[in-house]
């Protein structure tokens, strides 16, 4: 048995890694036109829940309102743009990070972690000659790259960092905005955001704030940012980093940012109001936890 993702009710599936049952499959994807629910509890994320708070259903047409809808990463870009664009890093990182979830959800149905590493290294290859297939890198470099990679993920295997790609988390800022936010890894009160480089000391901006804007959808939750060094010896040394929650978000620059700059879009599937509230009772609790 399994148990679905969208409406947490167990099913019986059809192949080993099915995540959604039979009828929400219908439901989302077969059904003309298309429907979702609208929420007005910040913790109901799954659709079973969503139904019987609110019992309220909008189908998705033409005159439907829509909201303002932004990704983390886009402020940061926004406030620290990329000055030297390197395609071959930005190629790397986005391959590590897949090859990295790739990891995490078979790191527990694979029981050899040589033969997970085999995996994860073939889809990071793949990726990687996918998004740089237009650059004409020579072999010796992309051996080196090859190299480094599989060091990088055995060095993570022997880490201890554990968790799971979390599910998007949709946090209202406005009512016409809203903000996505989706870290690398998340494993039971601690959040991960993985970096496919070396940290510095003190940590650079850009990674400071992305992770201090996911922590806004994970406020009670303890922060970290993970890089990796090497030394001369090519040795890979893993980088875990605390991060603290913000003190005042700022709220007014992001409305603005995500009014400006955010795309539209209908009303999240997962909506949820802005994490700093759910701390307290309300705007001026007293709660020791804040």
């Amino acid at each position: 048995m399994a148990k679905c993702i969208i409406c947490n009710r167990e099913f019986t599936p059809a192949v080993v890694q099915q995540l959604i049952c039979d009828d929400c499959i219908k439901f989302y994807y077969y059904q003309q036109p298309r429907y979702m629910p609208v929420l007005e509890s910040p913790r109901s994320t799954s659709a079973e829940a969503c139904e019987e708070e609110t019992g309220d259903w909008k189908e998705w047409g033409e005159d439907e309102e829509k909201v303002h809808l932004f990704k983390a990463s886009d402020y940061v870009r926004h406030l620290h743009p990329i000055v030297d664009e390197n395609l071959v890093a930005q190629a790397f990182g986005q391959a590590f990070d897949e090859a990295v979830t790739l990891f995490s959800h078979l790191r527990d149905s694979i029981f050899s972690s040589r033969g997970l590493l085999y995996k994860c290294q073939r889809h990071f290859v793949a990726k990687f000659n996918d998004l740089t297939r237009e650059l004409s890198l020579a072999a010796d470099e992309k051996r080196r790259i090859f190299g480094k990679s599989w060091r990088m993920f055995a060095a993570f295997s022997e880490s201890g960092i554990e968790g799971s790609k979390p599910k998007t988390r949709f946090i209202k800022l406005a009512d016409d905005v809203y903000m996505a936010c989706q870290p690398d890894l998340y494993d039971f009160g601690r959040m991960y955001e993985l970096k496919s480089y070396a940290l510095m000391e003190p940590l650079q901006p850009d990674v400071e704030l992305q992770i201090k804007l996911f922590g806004i959808a994970y406020p009670s939750d303890k922060l970290f940012a993970v890089g990796f060094s090497e030394d001369e010896k090519r040795y890979i040394h893993i980088q875990v980093v605390p991060v603290s929650h913000f003190q005042d978000p700022p709220m007014k620059e992001l409305i603005e940012f995500g009014r400006e700059h955010g795309q539209l879009s209908f009303i999240p599937l997962a909506e949820e109001e802005p994490a700093w509230w759910r701390r307290g009772e309300g705007e001026n609790s007293e709660d020791e936890d804040w």
